[in-house]
């Protein structure tokens, strides 16, 4: 079985539901005998609640002299919150 990566970008995850386009790349390669590695974005762009910019804008709203180590926290969040819901479906 050949491993595939593919990735998908918090375009790709905006309006994520059972529906969603990526999810029939992640099964048409299933369906091809592939084993998918798949990674995620933060979902949406900037000004959307889970994107990496708004989440980090949050931060810079209470002080423009960010921690590097809650910066770097801050910026996992959104790819955390997309790779939950991305298994769940």
């Amino acid at each position: 079985m050949d491993i595939v990566i593919q990735k998908f970008g918090g375009s790709s995850l905006r309006d994520i539901n059972k529906e969603n386009h990526f999810l029939s790349h992640i099964q048409n390669s299933i369906k091809q005998n592939k084993k998918p590695v798949v990674v995620v974005s933060a979902i949406g762009r900037i000004g959307e609640p889970y994107a990496t910019d708004t989440l980090i804008e949050k931060l810079e709203n209470i002080n423009k002299k960010i921690d590097p180590l809650k910066k770097d926290f801050i910026m996992s969040c959104g790819e955390t919150i997309s790779t939950a819901i991305v298994s769940h479906l």
